[in-house]
């Protein structure tokens, strides 16, 4: 798993073949990012191509994994504190809303969650996914897939559109 194994042709596949998923991960959030905290959503076209990857840094203090809230920040206003579930929405409702209204019919999403601690799924990162899955669906776009990246490791999230695919990856 790492960005180098990347094939030639990669740019050409969709986010969800499994042969390339993880590598991309490792390719488009960077440990610096993880070790921060960040939210990558991925634009990606009606083919599954990448086409455009954002990755949002977490404020100051970076991404609270303790279990309040399924382990994001308490909507206590704190500034500098990492990410809150609403800030999550936000973020994934912004892009996800200007899809509708300006991208081509069957564009989709992949929603990353970067962050350090522990190299397997917390609450937080169950609730983040959630989170996507809900607001895809309000905006009728696929949600093609979802990953966590540690700097430790990167797997990808079971999801109803990726069922079979995030099982190998």
């Amino acid at each position: 798993m790492a960005f180098t194994d990347l094939p030639s042709d990669w740019s050409q596949r969709a986010v969800t073949d499994p042969a390339i998923f993880t590598d991309l991960v490792d390719l488009v959030v960077t440990v610096r990012d993880r070790s921060r905290g960040c939210l990558g959503i991925w634009i990606c076209g009606p083919t599954g191509r990448l086409q455009q990857p954002i990755v949002i840094e977490a404020p100051p203090g970076g991404l609270d994994v303790s279990p309040n809230l399924a382990g994001l920040r308490q909507e206590s206003g704190e500034a500098g504190d990492g990410f809150t579930a609403s800030d999550v929405r936000l973020a994934i409702d912004s892009v996800a809303t200007t899809l509708t209204e300006h991208a081509r019919p069957g564009s989709s999403l992949v929603v990353v969650i970067g962050r350090p601690g522990r190299a397997d799924t917390t609450d937080a990162d169950r609730h983040t996914h959630e989170i996507a899955m809900e607001v895809c669906r309000a905006h009728g776009i696929p949600l093609l897939g979802a990953a966590v990246a540690t700097p430790e490791r990167i797997w990808a999230l079971p999801s109803a559109a990726a069922a079979e695919w995030a099982e190998s990856a």
